[in-house]
Parts: structure tokens; C-alpha cells; sequence
């Protein structure tokens, strides 16, 4: 994700939400190298944390997963980009483009 992306208010809009988590499935299982990895298996079990960037050139949802055991205190939702250290696949994000249906960025924040 690009330094000068910046916060976007009321992006990303709800439809566009639903379209980028509709096509996390289909992404996940396109990538061989996440078969195996247990938080792609249990993505069901994760929270999500919604963030509307506009870097050059397009608007992007940057999606923050934070596994539901880890996230009963709803600190979670005060979770901002790079807060968090270790946790292994209980941490993770994601770059979308809602209306290209792309994904880009993943990252875990520790080895699985």
C-alpha cells in the first residue's frame, strides 16, 4: 500500500463491501500456496475491520481480520494498521479493489 494513502470517510459503501467479501472465498482458493494455511480454512471465525484508502490512482478497502478469540474485548475495533505484533494467523489484512473484485497485499502478521 502506497505512503500517501489516505483515510477515506464513508468509503467504502456497504455494496461494495459485500462484493469484496463475496469474492474472498474464490480468492483464497485460487492461491495454491494457502491450501493448508488455517485462518483461510476458518475465515468464517474472524472479525473484520473495514478501511476505505485512496491511494494514486483508485479507492481500495483495506480489510483487517482479527480471529474471534483474540477479539472479545473489542479492542479490535479501535485496530489500526500495523498496531499489532506476533499472532501468527490470528492477524491479518488484506488489500481489495471492490470493483475490480482484486485483491493484493496479504499479509499475516507472523508465520503460520
Amino acid at each position: 500500500m502506497a505512503a500517501c494513502a489516505v483515510i477515506v470517510e464513508g468509503w467504502p459503501i456497504p455494496s461494495l463491501l459485500a462484493c469484496a467479501e463475496s469474492s474472498l472465498r474464490p480468492y483464497f482458493a485460487s492461491r495454491a500456496d494457502l491450501a493448508d494455511a488455517w485462518p483461510v480454512r476458518r475465515l468464517h471465525e474472524y472479525k473484520r475491520q473495514y478501511i476505505g484508502l485512496a491511494p494514486a490512482g483508485g479507492r481500495v478497502v483495506l480489510i483487517q481480520f482479527v480471529h474471534g478469540s483474540r477479539a472479545a474485548d473489542g479492542r479490535w475495533l479501535r485496530w489500526r494498521r500495523d498496531e499489532t505484533v506476533g499472532g501468527g494467523g490470528y492477524y491479518f489484512r488484506i488489500v481489495c479493489d471492490p470493483r475490480r473484485r482484486v485483491f493484493s497485499g496479504l499479509e499475516f502478521n507472523a508465520e503460520l
